[in-house]
């Protein structure tokens, strides 16, 4: 069988989209500051969109964003006025700038391994993630999705009485027929630290993915398991009408090569408004104001940014085709 093994620092292309559906602050750049390596590690950093030289406070408020022109040279992702925006009725340009990674390789089954440090600071949302290579299933979420770590960076994040801080990592498959029908909530795995937090240092975050099964662990400790449903994904979503995978077996969507992801996210909808925070959540459900709505209370959540913490630090990746 074939082998992809990647030690050291992988291929990566810069990808300026964003993610879908969860109206993040940030635009992702290929600039140095945002993706750069030290120290035999890679750094993906969210910066201030202020702090470069092509824009100001009055840019911000009242310019004008083409990501081709200031940033990567291209853009990736034109929906929802990815590459070009311009700051109306009140709102600001993404007033954050960060870093996004793609692995070219891609597999089919086999272990993704992954050794890194995440960050810590208000609003911060690294993530560790697959998606598919070809979207032979359609758009998302019709052809998975497969989430090995994904954090909120806060010291607290209180949801129903429990902390889902940076004290948490998560993992999940999203996977259905839509957006709105998505049955990620069967497929999600979540890991305390019993009173520590993931930042404290590198962890191994690995991914063992078969036609029977996927599972995610983080230092040898399980996070998720999934084993593959014996009558599909789609009747074990209850999802009625037409299986969009009836072509496929019965670990579809999970049966097609996946690419790795890797970034840092500020904000959205990742972060609850039902839950409590070590600072109130600074943006409003339904607001067409979100951007402005954080950047104007920066005071509250700035301070929790320190240096390089900031960052998601990467050592090492590993890919294994099984």
């Amino acid at each position: 069988m074939g082998n992809v093994s990647m030690r050291q620092q992988p291929v990566y292309s810069a990808d300026n989209s964003r993610r879908c559906l969860n109206n993040e602050f940030q635009v992702y750049t290929n600039q140095g500051k945002n993706l750069f390596s030290r120290g035999g590690h890679l750094y993906i950093k969210p910066t201030l969109t202020i702090d470069d030289p092509h824009y100001d406070s009055n840019r911000l408020y009242h310019g004008r964003m083409i990501v081709k022109d200031d940033f990567c040279g291209y853009c990736s992702q034109s929906t929802n006025w990815g590459c070009d925006r311009t700051a109306v009725n009140g709102n600001v340009l993404n007033p954050i700038m960060s870093g996004k990674v793609t692995t070219h390789a891609s597999i089919r089954y086999g272990t993704v391994t992954v050794r890194a440090k995440i960050p810590r600071g208000d609003w911060i949302w690294p993530a560790i993630w697959m998606l598919p290579k070809d979207w032979h299933y359609g758009g998302w979420p019709r052809s998975g999705e497969i989430d090995l770590m994904e954090a909120r960076c806060n010291a607290k994040v209180n949801c129903g009485g429990n902390d889902h801080g940076v004290g948490e990592v998560a993992s999940t498959l999203h996977w259905g027929p839509s957006p709105s029908q998505n049955g990620f909530m069967k497929t999600h795995g979540e890991k305390d630290k019993n009173g520590g937090d993931w930042a404290d240092g590198f962890h191994i975050y690995k991914l063992e993915w078969y036609a029977d099964h996927i599972r995610v662990t983080v230092d040898g400790q399980q996070i998720m398991y999934v084993g593959t449903p014996g009558n599909g994904f789609y009747n074990y979503g209850g999802f009625g009408g037409s299986n969009i995978w009836a072509s496929g077996g019965n670990n579809a969507p999970f049966d097609q090569p996946f690419q790795l992801i890797m970034n840092v996210a500020v904000g959205g909808g990742f972060f609850s408004s039902g839950c409590s925070y070590n600072h109130p959540r600074p943006w409003n459900d339904g607001s067409n104001k979100q951007m402005r709505e954080f950047w104007d209370r920066r005071g509250e959540w700035l301070s929790t940014w320190h240096g390089d913490n900031v960052a998601m630090q990467i050592d090492y990746v590993e890919m294994v085709q099984a």
